[in-house]
């Protein structure tokens, strides 16, 4: 497959790396895409949404503060805190502001961007996709479609101008089904999906595709060696959980985004089946006294429940001087460092039984 020159990187992927530009994934991609001379299409809905949401996160940041402070008010005695300001954080949610701008400025310098305006839209299309619930809208024609629709609009209007095709990455399903109406739009469901694409031309990829599904056990066996110590927390409220083992592992996929020497960079996504001891709280079990302020738990809901969780990760490894076999496995890292709990023990017991 012949990969367009031309991108367009949804907020869905950005949201995803939480605007982290240093993680391997985006800096594989990055390289690659540096080296390519990708050019980056970024529409105006598109662009707004970004300011929007690394204002968001920095509000979520400060809030974070405030709430540390409420639980221990000895912070504010720390000459370094930097929460001081009494009514609102205005030098704060600048500072905040000026660093995640500044590294989105950074990540852009790696192509050669091409604004994308309203002039090429066509808002009678935009407004038949509407009509007709088509991706990027749905049955129930969201109005937080349009800015994705505008998006899509433009990306169209840029195709027909230049007569290319465009590489979509998105993790938003209204995206993947737009790309299907269009034979110019190239769907990728994340970064290391598109980088290994781009890097599809160095022949060892398939190499390196054709070694991991011989040795695919390897990243299996690591993790169920690190699945066990992430964090663990239930989605019910507080509760106890350990005594975590690995039932079972899926590979879902894996994508090669780095090749260099003897050393490969691989990005994974699997599956994870898994047992846990669960102990909690059966509220509906809770004696209340309003009149004295009084709750107590009569029991609790403890046992074993079985899970599973989507996780993703990377994988650095050196190969055999034949690319034939994995030597050693250099780096591995599950990106997930907490995972929810959803089931519930089945029965309920009296504490202290």
């Amino acid at each position: 497959m012949s990969v367009p020159n031309a991108i367009f990187i949804d907020t869905s992927i950005l949201d995803e790396q939480n605007y982290n530009y240093s993680s391997e994934v985006t800096r594989a991609f990055l390289e690659v895409a540096k080296r390519q001379k990708v050019i980056l299409l970024l529409p105006d809905p598109t662009r707004r949404e970004i300011k929007r949401h690394i204002e968001e996160r920095s509000q979520e940041v400060i809030k974070a503060l405030e709430q540390a402070k409420r639980k221990a008010p000895f912070l504010k005695k720390w000459k370094a805190w930097p929460v001081m300001v009494r009514r609102g954080y205005p030098r704060l949610d600048y500072e905040l502001r000026k660093i995640a701008n500044d590294e989105w400025n950074n990540f852009l310098k790696h192509f050669k961007v091409v604004d994308l305006d309203y002039d090429g839209v066509v808002l009678k299309e935009v407004m038949n996709w509407y009509d007709d619930q088509r991706a990027p809208f749905g049955p129930r024609g969201k109005r937080k479609e349009f800015p994705d629709a505008l998006a899509l609009a433009a990306l169209l209007g840029y195709i027909k101008i230049k007569e290319v095709s465009v590489a979509v990455v998105s993790k938003d399903k209204d995206f993947e089904r737009a790309c299907t109406f269009y034979s110019e739009l190239l769907y990728f469901p994340s970064l290391p999906a598109l980088t290994e694409a781009l890097l599809s031309a160095d022949t060892r990829v398939a190499q390196v595709k054709e070694i991991i599904e011989r040795n695919s056990t390897f990243i299996m066996k690591k993790i169920e060696e690190e699945f066990p110590g992430l964090g663990f927390y239930h989605e019910a409220g507080e509760a106890d959980i350990e005594d975590i083992e690995v039932e079972e592992v899926k590979i879902d996929q894996v994508k090669v985004i780095h090749i260099g020497g003897n050393e490969v960079v691989t990005a994974f996504e699997a599956t994870v089946n898994y047992s846990a001891y669960v102990r909690m709280d059966d509220h509906s079990t809770a004696s209340i006294d309003s009149s004295e302020n009084f709750y107590m738990v009569l029991q609790e809901y403890r046992g074993t429940v079985y899970d599973y969780t989507a996780i993703s990760g990377i994988t650095k490894c050196s190969v055999s001087s034949d690319w034939k076999t994995i030597k050693e496995v250099i780096t591995f890292e599950i990106h997930e460092d907490d995972i929810s709990v959803e089931e519930i023990p089945d029965e309920s017991h009296w504490i202290g039984d």
